[in-house]
């Protein structure tokens, strides 16, 4: 079997895997999204019934009961909702990294085929200069240089900031700074952030 093949088998095995895990987070997500509609009917069916006996004569410690009970499912339901956020937030990482796994080895049999041919398209890692890396059209771009997310970034503090976030290469960051950091553009509007993206 040629070094070729072995490259695309590689690449498909991970492939067909990935869809499935996929799929079983995108039912898990599927199943809350139930979970908290139920928890928000139940909610609604409760302050219903809350309102009902309200115009009766319901004592101040039943009335406090009927709504604290109301509460109790609406906090069900938002617990439930944050395991969806958290089980998405996850899902986005995930895929974030088979994107970039994936143009990796788009990168790599790249390569292999110009060593093959006695090219070669590109001599760095892709690792080491984002440039050269496919770009999916539909991802965002940051910094001063337009780039998707890579590497150590920061964010400016400056909450009008326009770009936001930073790679360190770009505005000549070697390590986090401590307290606020302000981009060059907005340091002349405020003072020196220290948000780090991964």
């Amino acid at each position: 079997m040629a070094a070729s093949e072995l490259y695309i088998d590689e690449l498909f095995q991970s492939l067909n895997f990935f869809p499935s895990e996929l799929n079983s987070v995108l039912e898990d997500i599927k199943i809350l999204d139930t979970e908290v509609e139920l928890q928000k009917k139940l909610a609604g069916e409760m302050f219903e019934d809350f309102s009902t006996k309200s115009k009766e004569n319901l004592s101040k410690k039943e009335r406090r009961k009927m709504r604290n009970d109301i509460d109790d499912v609406w906090k069900t339901a938002e617990k439930i909702q944050n395991e969806k956020i958290i089980l998405a937030q996850g899902l986005s990482k995930k895929l974030d990294e088979e994107i970039s796994r994936l143009d990796e080895n788009v990168w790599m049999f790249e390569n292999f085929l110009g060593k093959d041919r006695g090219t070669l398209s590109n001599p760095t890692s892709p690792n080491q200069n984002v440039d050269d890396m496919p770009i999916d059209p539909n991802e965002p771009t940051y910094c001063y240089c337009d780039q998707v997310s890579s590497g150590d970034m920061i964010a400016c503090d400056n909450p009008t900031c326009l770009i936001e976030w930073f790679h360190f290469q770009c505005v000549g960051i070697k390590k986090e700074p401590k307290g606020d950091w302000y981009c060059p553009d907005c340091i002349k509007l405020k003072g020196p952030s220290k948000k780090k993206k991964n």
